[in-house]
């Protein structure tokens, strides 16, 4: 019912923890969740910060209303660290080794006619971070996973990608530095060495006189044996172009 004062007693007491006939939208939710992030103020969510204007191509930013506070800065910091609490738990998949994170999950049950569907849900996570210094606050919603039931399975590993990839994006300082998981070394088995057989060392190779090694530098040419090779290549480089010449006195290439 819209009026508090018809809810039941039992409607009461299951709404706190969020369950129970209750209907709220994704940007709903994580209106409620930016009410925690903003120390208790909640404020109209806006799809833009502003627009580009037709005539003169210059940029129009929203104004950003006061907004109004629903709750105090002391509930909300209390409330936002609870939800770290639970992310913090051994079997969250929302935890982040980069990022404090809080939230929580959910796992409704659809209705189909006239009853609740075990086999038909809608799976959940909304979560705010950096805890100290909300910068984020996501909400992930799957409508009818298969092979997954609960949104610790499916919606909270969404979440975690989500924010340390956009938190990552805007420079948001990590709040740790996850350590290096050490490559393991690799270890070969252990082979028995056959026992070594005695040889001779082989002798220096005997060189022919014109191999023989020496670190002596030639001497350089005079000017006498250079003219006489260059001409010797002008004689070589002359007898190929005649070869080289077809009858008809084109050049076969």
């Amino acid at each position: 019912p819209a009026n508090p004062a018809d809810w039941k007693y039992t409607e009461i007491m299951t709404l706190a923890f969020g369950t129970g006939p209750i209907m709220v939208s994704p940007i709903g939710l994580a209106q409620a969740y930016c009410c925690l992030a903003n120390g208790g103020i909640r404020k109209q969510p806006r799809i833009v910060d502003g627009y580009i204007g037709n005539r003169d191509g210059k940029f129009y930013s929203d104004p950003v209303a006061s907004g109004e506070r629903v709750v105090s800065q002391e509930v909300a910091d209390s409330v936002r660290h609870m939800l770290r609490d639970v992310v913090e738990s051994e079997n969250s998949q929302a935890k982040s080794e980069w990022y404090d994170v809080g939230g929580k999950t959910g796992t409704a049950l659809k209705w189909k006619v006239d009853h609740y569907s075990k086999d038909h849900r809608l799976l959940s996570f909304a979560g705010v971070a950096p805890i100290d210094e909300p910068k984020l606050v996501a909400v992930v919603m799957i409508d009818e996973p298969t092979g997954v039931k609960y949104g610790n399975q499916a919606a909270a590993p969404v979440f975690r990608r989500i924010v340390e990839d956009t938190l990552a994006y805007l420079h948001v300082r990590p709040d740790r530095v996850p350590e290096q998981t050490p490559t393991p070394a690799l270890t070969l088995p252990v082979e028995e060495e056959e026992p070594m057989m005695a040889r001779a060392e082989p002798e220096d190779p005997v060189l022919p006189p014109h191999q023989e090694e020496s670190t002596a530098i030639p001497p350089a040419p005079t000017a006498s044996e250079g003219r006489g090779l260059l001409s010797l290549l002008d004689r070589v480089a002359q007898r190929l172009g005649d070869e080289d010449e077809s009858p008809d006195g084109r050049l076969d290439r």
